[in-house]
């Protein structure tokens, strides 16, 4: 990763869950684990450009109520949108039980002004 790729954004966390998180058979899988293979890191990648390819109408990271949560959605891994700013969001969603869950625990980005970079590799 280049020193201008972390200058505009700025990635915390993420998790790659199975959908059944709340039985007793549900797991977290492996950070080095595949899915449909392809790493938790291509599900990064895959998850921001997701989340910023439909117009602000149809995106379910605008959506507060859940309504948008299915929009283009392919694959093995729903991504579930996280949100903008710091505010508190509460959604309704309801997904395929064949599919594995990827969301933001925590996810920024951040657009340095005029071009400039103000964080370094090593930041």
């Amino acid at each position: 990763m280049t020193a201008k790729d972390i200058s505009r954004y700025l990635l915390l966390g993420f998790a790659l869950l199975p959908f059944d998180v709340f039985s007793d058979s549900s797991m977290v899988l492996d950070r080095n684990e595949l899915v449909a293979g392809l790493t938790q890191g291509d599900y990064v990648n895959m998850w921001w450009q997701w989340a910023v390819s439909m117009p602000a109408s149809e995106s379910p990271v605008r959506d507060r109520m859940g309504d948008k949560c299915g929009v283009n959605q392919v694959g093995p891994v729903w991504f579930l949108a996280g949100g903008y700013g710091s505010s508190h969001i509460k959604r309704s969603c309801t997904l395929p039980s064949d599919k594995y869950i990827f969301f933001p625990v925590i996810n920024m980005v951040y657009y340095p002004r005029d071009g400039k970079v103000y964080l370094a590799a090593s930041q």
